[in-house]
């Protein structure tokens, strides 16, 4: 689990692919890693969710999101799943990771539900939907009460928020459809994700 969590912290940006019909979040995956993603996730409300969990498994560490149960957690780590994620938080899921020996990561919206996760058990705590709550500035308003408190927004965050939220304090971002955007995934472009994605690592690096 401690791999795990350094793992995420080391890469920075988590990109998030979903998806409505299968055969398409594969490719979006082996896009972005081509890109340079070291960690990601695949939601399980993907069609093929659980197949490109399982397709990807041991190339970088990859997530399972969009769990919200006991039974999808287990077949999603049984599958090869590094981490899992939730948009809400559920102190079952934690204590079954725990047992497991895996990394879960549940989501918050508010400093109490942040709190109670890290309370039952949460290394790190999905800051959910981070664009509605309010953006980089919500996050460092989150933290300056919690400070310490490793943050991972995800929810309508852009590539060029990014690096806003970084320096607002998150442990790393998870950008989903603004950055594997709904077209590209209609139209098969993956050189243009691959790029969307270097692009993205070399203006943090800069």
């Amino acid at each position: 689990m401690t791999r795990t969590v350094e793992a995420i912290g080391a890469a920075r940006v988590v990109p998030v692919v979903r998806t409505t019909e299968a055969g398409l979040a594969l490719p979006a995956a082996r896009a972005l890693i081509a890109g340079g993603a070291s960690a990601l996730e695949v939601a399980l409300t993907c069609p093929d969710g659980f197949e490109v969990v399982a397709a990807l498994a041991g190339e970088v560490p990859v997530g399972a999101a969009s769990v919200t149960s006991v039974e999808i957690l287990e077949e999603a780590v049984r599958r090869g799943a590094a981490f899992t994620v939730s948009p809400h938080s559920d102190p079952a899921l934690l204590e079954c990771a725990r047992k497991l020996g895996t990394l879960h990561i549940p989501g918050a919206a508010t400093p109490t539900e942040a709190f109670e996760a890290v309370r039952a058990g949460a290394e790190l705590v999905k800051i959910f939907p981070a664009r509605e709550l309010g953006g980089p500035a919500y996050l460092r308003a989150l933290l300056a009460p919690l400070p310490g408190m490793r943050l991972v927004p995800a929810g309508g965050v852009s590539p060029d928020e990014v690096s806003p939220y970084l320096a607002a304090g998150a442990f790393a971002v998870a950008p989903g459809s603004e950055l594997v955007r709904r077209e590209w995934l209609r139209d098969g472009a993956w050189g243009k994700l691959q790029r969307a994605m270097e692009d993205l690592l070399a203006r943090l690096k800069g």
